[in-house]
């Protein structure tokens, strides 16, 4: 059944077995006599199984998903709704201005209770397709982690500033400074690629962290440079040229002088 499908797929990721040719056909022949069996789970977990495992199906049946994802859409959860848009991408599958429209009404109808990870990764998924994300989804993910901010870690709140600042949608300044608050809290214990990221962030939205923090910021960058890779480094420095920051932290613009200027910053990837 559609399950079996499901299953299948999903344990082979698992075990990151990829199946030979035949099982592959027989597996993407299966899926498509099921498809509309398949529900919001199955697709998203047969969907990331293909593209995950390299299995690349037909048009057609990528047409079919994703009629079938439109017909589902009331019954999409968060984590449904946010894998299945990025097996999509990673599938190279064009999604139609009527289902993308669909998608986004029904994650701003789920924002109160989608996981930090998942709105990061839909709002990153929507740019990488070369979909701008609607303002009322924006301001729904807004709005939603305003009230559970509090509640959230350092590494949702870097996520979710990370997304946004991909956007150069910069949040209104009490998320701002409850962001910032959370950040700082939690300092010690972030890793490289975090303070990296919280760098970029505030390079890409182009907002100049409460002084507390810039200085917090940079002493912890500070005693992990020499582990910092020159990309990460280059980062660091894109962004305090970008804030116009130079002047205002030397000690940390010292061990970041021998870079070379770099004019845009790589951030985060897609994962």
């Amino acid at each position: 059944n559609s399950q079996g499908v499901a299953n299948v797929l999903w344990a082979m990721t698992k075990l990151q077995q990829k199946p030979g040719p035949e099982l592959s056909a027989a597996v993407l022949k299966r899926a498509s006599k099921l498809i509309d069996h398949f529900s919001p789970q199955g697709i998203a977990n047969a969907l990331l199984g293909f593209a995950k495992l390299n299995i690349q199906p037909p048009r057609p049946l990528l047409d079919t998903t994703e009629n079938r994802v439109v017909e589902l859409l009331k019954d999409l959860t968060p984590q449904s709704l946010a894998i299945s848009l990025q097996a999509f991408k990673k599938l190279n599958h064009p999604l139609s201005s009527r289902t993308l429209e669909g998608l986004q009404k029904r994650a701003i109808s789920l924002a109160g209770t989608t996981r930090a990870t998942d709105k990061s990764w839909i709002l990153a998924t929507l740019d990488s397709m070369g979909v701008t994300p609607s303002k009322d989804l924006i301001n729904a993910y807004e709005t939603a982690t305003n009230r559970a901010v509090s509640e959230l870690d350092a590494e949702d709140i870097i996520e979710l500033l990370w997304a946004f600042a991909r956007l150069a949608h910069r949040p209104a300044p009490g998320l701002m400074m409850a962001m910032e608050e959370s950040i700082v809290r939690h300092v010690d214990n972030l890793g490289i690629e975090d303070l990296t990221g919280v760098w970029w962030a505030f390079g890409r939205m182009r907002s100049e962290p409460s002084t507390g923090m810039l200085n917090i910021l940079a002493e912890s960058t500070i005693k992990v440079v020499d582990e910092m890779s020159t990309q990460e480094k280059k980062d660091v420095k894109w962004a305090i040229q970008r804030l116009e920051l130079v002047s205002s932290l030397p000690a940390l613009g010292a061990f970041l002088s021998d870079l070379p200027p770099q004019e845009e910053a790589v951030g985060s990837t897609d994962g």
